[in-house]
């Protein structure tokens, strides 16, 4: 078996039923999945059911590509850690993708890509270095997706995040998306000087819309970005 999909079509499903019914029974008789995803998106399912789900997916060790889609949910950092401490477990994974809109730092299991969409929450510089310091052991990440638009950290938050980026010597590809946030002049600035000993990118987003930054400010990183080495893509919203 290759692909296995979980989908709670109607809300009363996991309202109603015990979590164990879509982790136990479900992903019990699956042990031999590599590639898994679970759309559990707007369902109310809270920490019982993600902490359930989590732990059962230690009955699939040879799951290589997972995706986890649960948007709108009652999920609290509870869950969202005991998800992570779970997912550490996944020594074969190569891909994870996580959407979950929560504020939690990243996962250190060993994969080589990291989707993590934590925009539209109340998350401040701590935060963001919190984040930071969980990113800095994902050493063998090849690519980065990082979505923190409308929060509230500033040039402490992403000052961090760029040393952390840095840090992880192997990304190629890094796409991260600032929107409308405290970033001045000084913390792009630190952010873009770390970028630029990213020797090993080739591709470079960036939206850095709405923050606190002036214009001339900006125009100048944009200028230096385009100078890194091996770059193919690049595209930055200022």
């Amino acid at each position: 078996m290759k692909t296995y999909l979980i989908c709670a079509k109607r809300q009363t499903m996991l309202q109603t039923q015990n979590p164990q019914f879509l982790t136990s029974i479900s992903l019990g008789l699956c042990e031999n999945l590599s590639d898994l995803t679970l759309n559990l998106n707007n369902k109310k399912i809270g920490d019982e059911g993600i902490s359930v789900m989590a732990s059962a997916l230690k009955k699939c060790p040879k799951i290589i590509f997972l995706s986890i889609l649960t948007i709108w949910n009652q999920v609290t950092d509870i869950g969202i850690s005991n998800l992570s401490n779970q997912l550490n477990d996944f020594t074969q994974l190569q891909q994870l993708s996580l959407n979950l809109r929560q504020k939690k730092q990243l996962l250190k299991a060993k994969t080589k890509l990291y989707i993590f969409n934590i925009s539209y929450n109340n998350i401040n510089d701590a935060g963001v270095i919190e984040l930071s310091n969980s990113l800095k052991q994902c050493i063998n990440i090849k690519k980065l997706v990082l979505k923190l638009c409308n929060n509230f950290f500033g040039n402490q938050g992403i000052s961090s995040l760029g040393n952390a980026i840095k840090v992880c010597s192997n990304i190629k590809i890094l796409q991260i998306q600032l929107k409308q946030n405290l970033i001045t002049n000084q913390g792009m600035q630190f952010f873009g000087s770390f970028l630029r000993k990213c020797s090993q990118i080739i591709v470079l987003i960036i939206n850095l819309k709405f923050n606190q930054q002036d214009f001339e400010a900006s125009q100048d990183l944009n200028v230096k970005l385009k100078k890194m080495a091996r770059l193919t893509t690049f595209k930055f919203d200022y």
